[in-house]
């Protein structure tokens, strides 16, 4: 589950996707939030994070975390580490924040700055370095762009020898401050399959250092395409298809529900607002969420309709569709797949 607790942030990273949340001019109070959690729990929603903006500076992080803590949410939050300092992250650990996600997008100096701006770089190693010593899980979250795709060796090397316990590599989104250049940053699809192989043989040869977690998306083992959608498990599916609606949502800092963050500047998409609905009466009942639940891969209009992996993807991501071709049953742009092609091209390479 994700908060936006605030859109306040002491950064103006260059392809930030919430750089567009300064239009929440009104936010939940801190009572709020703890009501909102409490909701929550009674939903029996187990898992937090906040996020913002930077949610460090939000005034109250720490007495909604220590409320999300006491009613028994795992709690957890995403920073760009910047204000990862000694006096945050030992509150941190006293009140039993055990996770930490800090965003890098980068190994070296300049790639770092070129993202996070001038004079981030050591301050966000510092920031990772207080926050391992003081036995917090750190986990890197690494957007892939064309000028970063090159630095993993380096830069998992960096991180392992940080301290950091788990690292995530993620695709561009094209929102926010990355719109306006998402088509030179964005890989191609056949340098992102290159990437995701490269990214599988890393998670081999960095086992047992550190934990490697990439998006399979568009890339299926043959075995899977011959076995049907009925005997594939929800938590294989979970990890090839879009999960908005289905196992999370998100609640943006004016209180605003809605499936996916990527949908909360849309009217038409959002549930809900936990000052006039209760959370459960949003999931339970709205439309974009039953939307979004409804959705199957005979719904998505394109090349999917005979592509014979839909049934894994449902096509993708809904945002990238719905934002990329102005279609919320459009085809995730992102896919290099041609249905007319053997399906041994949705090999994921483990060799």
């Amino acid at each position: 589950m994700d908060i936006y607790l605030t859109p306040r942030c002491n950064l103006a990273c260059s392809k930030c996707y919430a750089s567009d949340y300064v239009r929440y001019t009104e936010r939940l109070s801190t009572s709020e939030f703890r009501l909102l959690l409490g909701e929550l729990r009674e939903a029996r929603v187990f898992c937090v994070v906040f996020l913002g903006g930077e949610p460090l500076t939000a005034s109250d992080f720490f007495a909604i975390s220590r409320h999300s803590i006491d009613i028994g949410m795992y709690t957890s939050l995403s920073t760009n580490g910047i204000l990862l300092t000694k006096r945050n992250v030992d509150r941190m650990k006293n009140i039993g924040i055990e996770r930490v996600q800090v965003s890098m997008d980068g190994a070296t100096r300049e790639t770092v700055e070129y993202f996070k701006g001038a004079g981030t770089y050591e301050p966000t190693l510092d920031g990772i370095r207080r926050a391992t010593a003081r036995g917090l899980h750190v986990h890197v979250g690494y957007v892939l762009t064309s000028k970063n795709c090159g630095e993993l060796e380096q830069f998992l090397d960096l991180i392992v020898s940080l301290g950091v316990q788990s690292c995530h590599f993620m695709s561009l989104m094209p929102f926010g401050k990355a719109k306006a250049t998402f088509d030179y940053w964005e890989l191609a699809p056949g340098a992102w399959k290159a990437t995701i192989d490269r990214l599988a043989m890393l998670q081999r040869q960095y086992a047992g250092k550190i934990e490697i977690q990439f998006e399979r998306k568009f890339e299926f083992e043959d075995k899977l395409l011959q076995v049907p959608r009925s005997k594939i498990s929800e938590l294989d599916l979970f990890t090839m298809s879009c999960e908005a609606g289905r196992y999370e949502a998100t609640v943006m800092p004016n209180g605003d529900v809605v499936p996916c963050v990527f949908f909360a500047d849309d009217s038409e998409w959002i549930g809900g607002n936990v000052r006039k609905q209760s959370f459960q009466e949003i999931w339970d009942n709205s439309k974009p969420f039953n939307y979004f639940r409804q959705i199957s891969s005979g719904d998505i209009v394109g090349k999917c309709a005979k592509c014979k992996a839909a049934h894994l993807c449902r096509g993708g991501c809904r945002a990238i569709a719905y934002h990329m071709t102005g279609n919320f049953r459009g085809v995730d742009t992102r896919c290099p797949h041609d249905p007319k092609i053997s399906p041994q091209m949705f090999r994921l390479d483990t060799a």
